[in-house]
């Protein structure tokens, strides 16, 4: 009987510990009056910044560039989450 409570308090704390990871290294919140540059959304849609870059291009999310920079308001990744 014991090897069995071992055995499964010992994958309990595993899933336990993988979503606690997952929760630490996963999608950061997104503010909607913040302004965000592409590394910024890339962290915060788990997507790569060439990819942030290519949605702004295909106009997809919507961006404004500053100083060669781009500048994402946090709305318009919210829009993007959304489908909008």
């Amino acid at each position: 009987m014991w090897p069995i409570i071992l055995r499964v308090s010992a994958i309990f704390s595993t899933l336990v510990l993988g979503m606690e990871v997952a929760r630490l290294l996963g999608t950061q919140e997104i503010h909607g009056a913040r302004i965000y540059d592409t590394e910024e959304a890339s962290k915060a849609l788990s997507i790569s910044r060439e990819e942030v870059i290519r949605l702004i291009k295909s106009g997809k999310i919507q961006a404004r560039k500053l100083n060669g920079q781009y500048r994402i308001p946090g709305k318009s990744l919210l829009d993007y989450l959304s489908g909008n």
